[in-house]
């Protein structure tokens, strides 16, 4: 294979990466907004069971509340791991384009390729546990 092949394959790492970057950072701040209103609700159920609401409807609507935001901080846990990881692979790719000599993209594209794999791994357990999630929301 030519140099220019192995610098064109480290080019679009660099974009598909970069792309994906963005739209795990637009999820994550999605997520994140969506657990702080989550929270907020929260706070109002727990300030009526406080003033001695007997509700059990209320008690039963903080349970789910509890129970979303635990659902959500963990999905945003992972969204954040895969952040973490395609910034990596954005930056290696970035680095090999501007400063690695041309006998070093093998060696760029093999890591580039492994955290290829853990992105991929990572993001097939993100969609059955998802699946898994949707499976059970939907039961009757």
């Amino acid at each position: 294979m030519t140099t220019s092949l192995f610098k064109s394959l480290i080019s679009d790492a660099f974009t598909i990466y970069l792309t994906f970057s963005g739209i795990l950072l637009s999820l994550i701040t999605l997520l994140y907004s969506f657990i702080n209103g989550k929270r907020s609700e929260l706070e109002l159920c727990a300030e009526a069971v406080k003033s001695g609401l007997k509700d059990p409807l209320m008690k039963k609507r903080q349970n789910n509340l509890i129970l979303q935001i635990k659902r959500i901080s963990k999905i945003n846990r992972l969204l954040f791991i895969l952040l973490l990881l395609s910034m990596t692979a954005c930056a290696i790719s970035w680095v090999t384009i501007r400063f690695i000599q041309n006998k070093y993209y093998v060696l760029s594209l093999y890591i580039i390729g492994f955290f290829t794999l853990l992105i991929a791994a990572l993001t097939i357990k993100l969609m059955l546990n998802l699946y898994s999630q949707y499976k059970n929301d939907i039961k009757i």
